[in-house]
């Protein structure tokens, strides 16, 4: 644990609103947010699981700390173009009042959104087919109790796909003082400790892709770190194409 959670959350919620209520113009690849680009975000993540996104079709799928749109919309927009929609769709997120004021979460009959912390998800056991967890298990309090829950509600038959940054080696042995640049997230993991969590939890993992930043940041570059209104930010996020990847692993009983 680096710095507490509650302030965590309190830094992920003002990064939030500085793009969808102070639109802040330095972050494009999250604005503006069209059909076409969630859609894409929603394809490359689950085809980074791999798999396609028919998968959803008529299945209980639940996306674990969803924010303010995760790849909710964009099964929204594949099950509209194509008739191929989910039998539900849950997205839980301790910060959905704040969502919802920004008005980006797609509404459909079978959409239900949940506030509630990942570590306690009022789900009945076995509900879902798929559980999502996209960028989340760094965010949380409790990583372990996490993915206890992620295990709990998803069918025997079902898989549970989660997304994490990781911190590339040999940076990861600064991990615990990465909080001092770092202020959103309460974890920082190696790629062996991201392996290790899941294999607690889960008798089948399996590493389904590993990426760089730039891949899905290529407004990261050092050039637009001059042309950024906010230098060290700028900095910041440059130095991160260096130090970050994020994985994205396959798990199952």
């Amino acid at each position: 644990m680096a710095i507490n959670w509650k302030k965590a959350q309190e830094n992920e919620k003002k990064f939030w609103k500085s793009i969808y209520v102070e639109k802040r113009k330095d972050v494009p690849s999250y604005m503006p947010i069209t059909d076409e680009a969630a859609l894409a975000f929603s394809k490359k993540s689950v085809e980074r699981f791999g798999h396609d996104m028919n998968i959803i079709c008529a299945r209980v799928i639940i996306d674990v700390g969803c924010g303010p749109y995760g790849l909710i919309r964009g099964f929204q927009v594949y099950a509209n173009r194509t008739g191929n929609r989910p039998k539900k769709i849950y997205g839980v997120d301790s910060l959905m009042d704040t969502y919802f004021e920004f008005g980006t979460l797609p509404t459909e009959p079978y959409i239900e959104y949940i506030m509630a912390n990942a570590e306690s998800i009022p789900i009945e056991d076995g509900s879902c087919n798929y559980v999502y967890c996209t960028n989340v298990i760094d965010h949380v309090e409790h990583p372990d109790k996490v993915l206890e829950e992620c295990r709990r509600i998803v069918k025997t038959t079902g898989e549970v796909f989660f997304a994490v940054h990781i911190i590339n080696f040999p940076f990861s042995l600064i991990g615990p003082l990465l909080f001092l640049i770092d202020k959103n997230h309460p974890h920082h993991f190696s790629a062996g400790h991201v392996m290790r969590l899941a294999q607690r939890h889960f008798c089948n993992v399996t590493l389904t892709r590993k990426v760089t930043i730039f891949e899905d940041h290529p407004e990261f570059t050092l050039a637009n770190t001059f042309k950024s209104p906010d230098k060290l930010r700028g900095l910041k996020r440059w130095l991160s194409t260096f130090l970050i990847s994020t994985c994205y692993l396959k798990c199952s009983n």
